[in-house]
This record gives C-alpha cells, sequence and structure tokens, in this order.
C-alpha cells in the first residue's frame, strides 16, 4: 500500500471493472423454434469408431469443401445416400 492508503493495482481493478461494464450482455436464450440434436427427439445419439486418421482426413474435406454442416449431418447424408441405393435395387 502506498502512504495515501491505495494500492499500486487498484487502477488495474478499476480499468477490469469498467471493460466488464461495457461488455455488451449475451442472453443465453436460443432462437425460439431453435433446438439443438440433443434435445430433439427425432435424433438419436449413436457411437461408432472411426479410424483417427480417416477421421481427420474426412473432417478436412468437410471444412475445405464448404460443407454446410456438422460431422454428423454429413453422416446422415452418406446413410440416406445408401438407402436411396439400395431402394433402386
Amino acid at each position: 500500500m502506498s502512504k495515501n492508503g491505495k494500492s499500486v493495482f487498484d487502477g488495474l481493478l478499476a480499468a477490469a471493472r469498467a471493460e466488464e461494464e461495457v461488455k455488451p450482455e449475451v442472453s443465453s436464450k436460443k432462437i425460439e423454434g431453435s433446438q439443438g440434436k440433443r434435445q430433439n427427439p427425432e435424433y438419436r445419439q449413436t457411437t461408432i469408431y472411426v479410424r483417427k486418421d480417416l477421421h481427420k482426413k474426412v473432417k478436412r474435406i468437410l471444412e475445405d469443401s464448404g460443407f454446410e454442416g456438422d460431422f454428423s449431418d454429413w453422416v446422415e447424408k452418406c446413410m440416406l445416400g445408401e438407402i436411396a441405393n439400395h431402394q433402386g435395387d
């Protein structure tokens, strides 16, 4: 503490508090009607085992191609394609 009773860190604390006050408040509510797959009863969580190198290659290809969706969206697309192939038999 200095002679005037203030810590050398008081300025830092005041700046940090001021910065916290400036941050916009982010709503924790999701967009109405938006529901994640985990809470959606139409989806079922499934665990599969894929070699690490294959998973890495597929993720890279999806990112490079600009695929709109996540890994599970891509798996679903592949599964639907396979069903369509078998229905044509």
